[in-house]
């Protein structure tokens, strides 16, 4: 889309890198649209205000670069970039895709207790690390906080630091001169008699709190003055927490987060949010509070290197004992095999002793007998010679068994100590 009252249009290039690719919207701090990096083809959403337009607005602009990426929070939209193209001044942020939190009240009118509970932490998570680095917003507000997803579901960011307030820096404004909405200005910001501290943005958190809960802001002015005389009274507030469709609870923490008295007021922004989660949602499983942490219980941790470290040589452990138990079953068993062939062995040498024994003595009984049958030679020569070929047959029997009994005993296998 492309009007003649817009700085920028479709097609042209800022700062020699942003490509203007389309108009996302337009607020009283300039234009925003979706461009895309002509070289890394990254993706952003870039912030265009002439710089003939309104001087004011220029140096503001300027310091809501400085003052949003001073910030590193994943509950503030991320700055990277700002500079001037000859009449047109920019920031170039991240691109959010959902929708601010005034779109999602218009559309739905009002959160439930739960997501109201989880909106404020995120805003307060956001707020709370601009507080530390002693910038205050100044300006919160539902069309200044953005809806978007992560990987954690959906988490809330703030927007738009055009009129933060530096405690460091000295006040671009006048001190008579009321910077803000007004629907969420704190009382002492109207009165101007205290100085603007972290608890303007407090007390506008909790007007935007109420707002999410019912769908309507806790005045019900005509006029600007009307208004401002409804903040700076108590009457109308009280009326407000007493309203009988708030849960039970939050009416005393509405009070307490608007009190006349700052000093009476929640000390930070974590305790306000934190005391209103116990009030709306008090079994709301949420991580433990870590400024910078996203709200939303998030997903497993990835394990360390050292962890798979740690695994694998227990693998390796469990399997090295293994290979050693299973060695030593080897081993025993061909323990008792080598012994068990040792005691075949020596059983079969002792039965063949006696047997040897008996051998020899019938090849030696013919050898007693000879007188006799030198005597009867000439009668019994036949005889003499089949005794003479039985002698001849029992010497060669006696040889073999004698061979046998006399021949070196094979020794028994031996075995390393892994019966190998």
């Amino acid at each position: 889309m492309s009007q003649p009252s817009l700085v920028g249009r479709s097609g042209l290039v800022i700062g020699g890198r942003y490509l203007l690719e389309a108009f996302l919207g337009k607020g009283a701090m300039g234009e925003v649209w979706r461009a895309r990096h002509t070289s890394l083809g990254t993706p952003y959403a870039l912030k265009l205000v002439s710089v003939t337009s309104d001087p004011e607005t220029v140096s503001r602009l300027l310091l809501e670069a400085r003052s949003a990426a001073s910030i590193v929070s994943p509950n503030v939209v991320r700055i990277y970039d700002h500079g001037q193209d000859g009449g047109i001044a920019y920031i170039a942020m991240e691109l959010l895709l959902g929708e601010t939190l005034a779109a999602r009240l218009k559309r739905i009118r009002k959160l439930s207790p739960h997501a109201t509970a989880l909106v404020t932490r995120d805003i307060a998570q956001g707020i709370l690390v601009a507080h530390r680095s002693g910038i205050i917003h100044r300006d919160l507000k539902p069309e200044n906080v953005f809806i978007t997803r992560s990987e954690h579901g959906e988490v809330s960011k703030v927007l738009d630091f055009g009129i933060a307030k530096s405690l460091s820096m000295p006040n671009m404004t006048s001190s008579n001169v009321v910077v803000g909405t007004p629907a969420y200005l704190s009382r002492e910001q109207v009165m101007g008699t205290h100085a603007v501290d972290h608890q303007a943005d407090l007390w506008a958190l909790s007007i935007l709190v109420y707002e999410c809960l019912t769908g309507r802001l806790p005045y019900a002015a005509a006029t600007m003055a009307e208004l401002f005389v409804q903040i700076v009274g108590g009457s109308i507030r009280d009326q407000a927490a007493r309203a009988s469709d708030l849960p039970h609870g939050f009416g005393a923490w509405f009070l307490r987060a608007t009190h006349p008295d700052p000093t009476q007021r929640f000390a930070d922004a974590r305790d306000l949010a934190d005391t209103l989660a116990r009030v709306l949602a008090p079994d709301l499983s949420i991580v433990p509070w870590e400024v910078g942490a996203p709200s939303r219980v998030p997903p497993p941790a990835k394990r360390s290197r050292g962890v798979y470290i740690a695994a694998g040589m227990g693998v390796l452990a469990v399997g090295l004992c293994f290979l050693v138990y299973r060695e030593a079953t080897r081993f025993q068993t061909s323990s008792a095999h080598a012994k068990e062939a040792e005691r075949t062995e020596a059983t079969a040498s002792a039965n063949a002793a006696p047997t040897a024994a008996a051998t020899a003595t019938a090849t030696s009984a013919p050898t007693s007998t000879e007188p006799t049958a030198s005597a009867t030679a000439s009668a019994t020569s036949s005889a003499a010679g089949s005794a003479v070929s039985s002698v001849s047959s029992g010497n060669g029997s006696s040889s073999a068994a004698s061979a046998s009994a006399s021949a070196p005993r094979k020794p028994p296998p031996r075995y390393n100590r892994w019966g190998l």
